[in-house]
């Protein structure tokens, strides 16, 4: 999740969190942050043009010890 918000320029929690709170943000604000995501939409669709799937880890952490 850090990578992504650093590619969205980093601000995009705090952009989110704001609005939760109530905060006020400018349309122009909106538009920036849109043209981020739409960057990121299309950056994904070229990823997936070459992959079919993306492994990722179910659980933060690595399995915990069992059958010993």
């Amino acid at each position: 999740m850090a990578a992504l918000l650093a590619w969205l320029g980093g601000d995009l929690a705090f952009w989110l969190d704001s609005v939760a709170r109530g905060g006020e943000k400018t349309a122009g604000d909106f538009i920036v942050l849109m043209n981020r995501w739409e960057a990121f939409r299309l950056a994904l669709n070229r990823l997936f043009a070459t992959y079919d799937f993306l492994i990722c880890p179910t659980a933060p952490t690595v399995a915990p010890p069992h059958g010993l």
